[in-house]
């Protein structure tokens, strides 16, 4: 959310930052301090506007209770375990040979704790073990898309994609290559739109759009072989002299 509104007011004309940090809210009434969590790490943006950065938080608010439903079941036992350790560690700096009688008398948490967590992973491995299986796998939308076809063309003909290339990118290199002889790009155009409808739109494609794009990329196929069979040894030829 932050970055695509430093984006948009950037884009509007008025300066924004991408500002990050913590959201502080949780205190410790043993500690009598605030916590601060790896999952209460927050970004949001600073807009400039009557001389001076102001924040400005897109963010739904909910995203704080998101995050806490992600704590575990154990963490005021962690906390306090934690606590244990630092007041344990922070005071044998100071007077070693009283804290050192209660040594053993510390270890009860971290047995407990240890047992606890045994218990737990356990239990765990028990129950994904107890789950079916199955083999089922999220297909993408539009990843039967016929555009792939010609992708599995090109690459047969020696002109893969590069890593992190669009489509669109892929084939207007592979146009200003002076291949034209060769591929007829302006056929793919309206079929390329189609499919990156087909492929990313969240609303889709109509059935009719969905066979035109069909039959667009088999009309396209069907006449890049015939193309193929006939301008190739031509264009071949020629380069041969």
């Amino acid at each position: 959310f932050a970055s695509a509104t430093v984006l948009l007011l950037r884009s509007a004309g008025l300066p924004a930052r991408y500002a990050v940090g913590y959201l502080v809210k949780e205190y410790s009434p043993l500690e009598k301090r605030y916590v601060v969590r790896a999952r209460h790490a927050h970004a949001w943006t600073l807009v400039w506007y009557d001389h001076a950065w102001h924040e400005f938080d897109t963010t739904p608010p909910t995203w704080v209770q998101s995050e806490e439903k992600s704590a575990s079941l154990l963490q005021p036992l962690f906390d306090f375990f934690a606590w244990g350790v630092f007041k344990f560690t922070s005071g044998w700096q100071h007077d070693r040979d009283r804290i050192s009688k209660y040594f053993w008398w510390l270890l009860i948490p971290l047995l407990i704790w240890s047992a606890l967590k045994f218990k737990l992973i356990s239990r765990a491995k028990s129950w994904v073990k107890q789950q079916p299986r199955t083999n089922a796998r999220l297909i993408a939308p539009g990843s039967d898309s016929e555009f792939y076809l010609i992708e599995k063309m090109l690459t047969d003909r020696g002109l893969p994609r590069l890593p992190a290339e669009t489509l669109s990118a892929w084939l207007k290199r592979i146009a200003e290559a002076n291949l034209d002889d060769l591929f007829d790009f302006k056929k793919l155009e309206t079929a390329l739109n189609l499919h990156y409808r087909y492929r990313f739109d969240p609303i889709g494609i109509t059935p009719a759009e969905r066979l035109d794009l069909k039959n667009k990329i088999d009309s396209w196929l069907k006449s890049e072989r015939m193309r193929e069979k006939i301008i190739a040894p031509r264009y071949r030829a020629a380069k041969d002299k």
